[in-house]
């Protein structure tokens, strides 16, 4: 079975949400991807990144295999779409991964640039898991 990278940024960082919609473990190792922006979103408690020429998001690197990339998929839904990027590790590799990227159609619902994992987690997880 073959093995892919994968950039999260938002909620599929917490274990707790990685876990419940993959039934696996979740495992990473902190990564930056150049050239993004993330974004709080208008009436939703995760964010989402646009490309932006001189930003960066902080972030995690997990690999996954296809079947559990099919589930992630489903799981980030029609706002987003599924994009080749290039992250770098925290040893300054760079790794070819994938991150899902909110849609340019969507591009309306950023309303404040950052995203606050930590308030998510206090405040917002344990509804977000129900």
């Amino acid at each position: 079975m073959s093995t892919q990278h994968i950039f999260f940024y938002g909620t599929l960082m917490c274990s707790e949400v990685y876990e419940a919609i993959t039934g696996k473990p979740l495992e990473t190792k902190p990564a930056t991807l150049c050239h993004f922006k993330i974004y709080s979103l208008q009436n939703r408690v995760y964010p989402g990144i646009i490309p932006s020429r001189d930003s960066e998001v902080k972030g995690q690197l997990a690999s996954v295999d296809n079947k559990t990339l099919d589930l992630l998929d489903d799981f980030e839904g029609e706002e987003y779409t599924r994009t080749l990027v290039e992250a770098t590790s925290s040893t300054g590799n760079i790794i070819k991964s994938w991150a899902y990227v909110l849609k340019e159609s969507h591009h309306s619902l950023a309303e404040a640039e950052g995203w606050d994992y930590e308030k998510f987690l206090k405040v917002h997880l344990e509804n977000y898991l129900l």
